[in-house]
């Protein structure tokens, strides 16, 4: 169950009313679910609400509520699980629990409980698209697992191992966009690896890997926010533009400005969008220091 409230909202940027919106959704399925908590449907669409329910706060940076959320999901779907081994929505839903368990594991300086919780999401992934190969969805969420590794290794210094797992996730990506080439999540998905690897091969001093990769997802995003304009996209090409000009700074000084400067241009119009925005302001913040040392 998705509120379509919460979601229109998050698309423009308006994280208060989001946050509004899922907690409502939340409210009303925890109190169906606690009048009735043998029926399986009401079950799923509490893990649904609490996953909503944790983005949102992790996107406001609320670790504690958003940690909560994505824990309560992870429970009630692994009870769902239980009763089902062979459900795979059921199993994509804990594996997606998993994943964002790792996310505020990361972000809370935890990296051994970053990467069980990441490598139970990953094994989750795995044993979906096994039992149909053909499936999209499954298919993006083992990419998007192998993401998660990827970042806990990043992390933790674990180079090699990062790379592996980004490149084993931008190879589903590329058979994904290459399957479905106007699937705007698709692509979105190919940038963020791309964006990812090009750290990954800027940690390595491969200047030219990394330029590539980064110059890739810049053209994905920049043809996304001339679709549709956004203010996540707009974010996401300005935190690819920030990562680039490092990548320039060590050749070409006027470009890595150019960069920033580009930056700069596309989270001006958003700047309104950060107050209950954390990972905005966070990306404001990294712009403006830029500006600052360019």
């Amino acid at each position: 169950m998705t509120d379509e409230l919460g979601l229109v909202a998050m698309d423009r940027g308006d994280v208060v009313a989001a946050a509004a919106a899922f907690h409502r959704a939340l409210d009303r399925v925890r109190a169906a679910y606690d009048a009735h908590p043998a029926d399986v449907a009401l079950r799923r669409s509490y893990s649904d609400a609490s996953m909503e329910v944790g983005r949102v706060e992790l996107r406001r940076g609320d670790l504690d509520a958003a940690e909560r959320a994505f824990a309560t999901a992870r429970d009630v779907s692994q009870a769902l699980v239980d009763r089902d081994p062979a459900n795979a929505e059921w199993l994509d839903d804990l594996s997606s629990a998993y994943d964002f368990l790792a996310k505020i594991a990361m972000e809370r300086e935890r990296p051994g409980d970053a990467l069980g919780f990441a490598q139970s999401g990953l094994a989750i992934a795995r044993r979906l698209a096994k039992m149909d190969s053909t499936n999209a969805r499954w298919a993006r969420g083992l990419a998007a697992s192998d993401l998660t590794v990827a970042a806990i290794h990043r992390a933790s210094s674990h180079f090699d191992l990062a790379r592996t797992a980004c490149r084993d996730a931008l190879a589903i990506d590329e058979q994904l966009v290459a399957a479905d080439p106007h699937n705007a999540e698709a692509v979105r998905d190919l940038a963020v690896t791309l964006l990812t690897l090009g750290d990954l091969e800027l940690s390595r001093n491969d200047l030219a890997a990394a330029r590539a990769a980064l110059e890739r997802s810049a053209r994905l995003r920049r043809d996304q926010l001339a679709a549709q304009d956004s203010p996540r996209t707009r974010r996401e090409l300005a935190v690819t533009y920030l990562e680039l000009s490092d990548v320039l700074a060590r050749t070409d000084r006027a470009a890595s400005r150019n960069a920033v400067e580009a930056a700069r241009d596309l989270v001006a119009p958003i700047r309104s969008l950060a107050g209950e925005d954390a990972e905005l302001r966070e990306t404001l913040g990294e712009v403006d220091e830029a500006l600052g040392k360019r």
